[in-house]
């Protein structure tokens, strides 16, 4: 399948170097702040990174809870942060310009039950229905094409037997025959708003 972020909140990184010290503010820092504050603040985003108003963002990061709990805590997991509320967790990565300003910012691979028992269900259900996945989502991949790659990844591996959550965020789905990676977002209602399937090693 074509992978597509849940959320990028902005287009490709603006990738300036931090001059010695023109900023103390670490990314995990920044990334944590949004989950802290009351209102964001214009000067946290880079000018001409394409990001929405700070209202918009703030609604975007404060969805979250909805689907995973109140926000607990950030840690840096490889190239990406692990940010835990209190029902599951996502990943989080971007970079920072030399103000300390966000120029690229992406939230994906939520891991939570509800999240591992929707994408276990796409290899266990006798139909998958369009109610499962966003508007956004289907616009980007139709019903038919998803169904049709579910089916071949059956075909080739087998029975699905398990799904057991991994460090980077993504999912060990083992089948009778092999073993796929599988990353998922979901949303209010459990509605799927982004997943992909890859094998393991490309995880």
């Amino acid at each position: 399948m074509i992978r597509r972020t849940f959320v990028v909140l902005a287009g490709a990184a603006l990738a300036a170097p931090l001059a010695a010290g023109a900023q103390t503010l670490t990314l995990g820092d920044a990334i944590g702040r949004l989950f802290t504050s009351h209102a964001y603040q214009p000067s946290w985003f880079a000018a001409g990174a394409g990001f929405p108003p700070p209202a918009t963002l703030q609604a975007v990061v404060a969805g979250f809870a909805t689907t995973l709990g109140p926000y607990q805590s950030i840690a840096p997991n490889g190239t990406r942060f692990t940010i835990t509320f209190a029902h599951g967790t996502m990943q989080a990565e971007g970079a920072l310009d030399a103000s300390g300003a966000f120029t690229s910012l992406l939230f994906s691979r939520m891991q939570s039950k509800a999240a591992a028992d929707r994408l276990a269900a796409l290899f266990t259900a006798e139909s998958i229905p369009a109610a499962w996945f966003s508007d956004r989502f289907l616009q980007a991949l139709s019903l038919e094409r998803i169904r049709s790659a579910i089916a071949a990844i059956k075909a080739q591996n087998g029975a699905f037997t398990s799904i057991t959550p991994r460090q980077d965020g993504s999912y060990d789905l083992a089948f009778a025959k092999g073993h796929v990676s599988g990353v998922i977002d979901i949303g209010p209602g459990d509605v799927i708003e982004d997943f992909d399937l890859l094998p393991p090693s490309q995880s």
